[in-house]
This record gives C-alpha cells, sequence and structure tokens, in this order.
C-alpha cells in the first residue's frame, strides 16, 4: 500500500459549493440567485403574455380601421360616379341651350334680312 491518504469522496453539493466555498453560505446564494432567475423568466413571460393581448387588440382595431377606409374608398368612388354622370348631363343640357340660343339667333337674322330685302324691293 502507499503512504498517500485517499483523496475524500465527492458529493453532488460539491459541484455547487466548491471545495474552497464555505459551503451552505454559497448554496443559499446559488438558490437565491436561481430563484430570482425563474422570478425573472415569469416576469418576463407575463409581460409577452400582456404585450400578446395587446397586439391581439390592436389587430382588431386595424382590422375595423381598414373595413372602414375600404367602405369609405367604395362611397368616394359611388359619389365620383355620381358627379361625372352629373357633369354629363350638365353638358348635354348646356349644348341644347346654345342650339337654342343659336337658332335663335338665326331666325333673328333670317327675320332680318327677309325684311330688308322685302324694303329694298318694295322701293
Amino acid at each position: 500500500m502507499s503512504d498517500h491518504p485517499a483523496p475524500p469522496r465527492r458529493r453532488a453539493s460539491d459541484a455547487i459549493d466548491g471545495p474552497e466555498s464555505s459551503g451552505p453560505l454559497t448554496r443559499r446564494a446559488v438558490d437565491h440567485d436561481m430563484h430570482a432567475l425563474v422570478c425573472s423568466v415569469h416576469h418576463l413571460g407575463e409581460r409577452v403574455l400582456v404585450l400578446e393581448t395587446k397586439m391581439g387588440v390592436s389587430d382588431g382595431r386595424l382590422r375595423s380601421i381598414e373595413d372602414e377606409i375600404r367602405g369609405t374608398k367604395t362611397e368616394v368612388g359611388n359619389v365620383l360616379g355620381c358627379l361625372q354622370g352629373h357633369i354629363q348631363n350638365e353638358e348635354k343640357q348646356k349644348n341644347q341651350v346654345l342650339m337654342w340660343v343659336i337658332a335663335t339667333l338665326l331666325s333673328v337674322l333670317g327675320f332680318g334680312a327677309a325684311a330688308l330685302i322685302n324694303h329694298l324691293l318694295s322701293k
């Protein structure tokens, strides 16, 4: 046999405590850190859930706004169609009025020319 003593057996907690640690004090610190880490992860999970809920509500609002914009575009298209029809109708009426004015002027000129010819022939 050898003169050297056998190395001491290692415990599972030695991996956490380490050979130079002060034992339970370091283990408490690790437990505290682990608890803080779990609490942080839980808090982050809650924040993600809140953000997902807010995004769902915002998505609903955006869909509603998009639907209203589509409806507004449709109504604007309908108003534009009505205005174009009204403009075409006004153009037709304006042309009819101009034709009546031209016809009236021509008849006045014809009557004047006939009266002038009649006056010249009667002399």
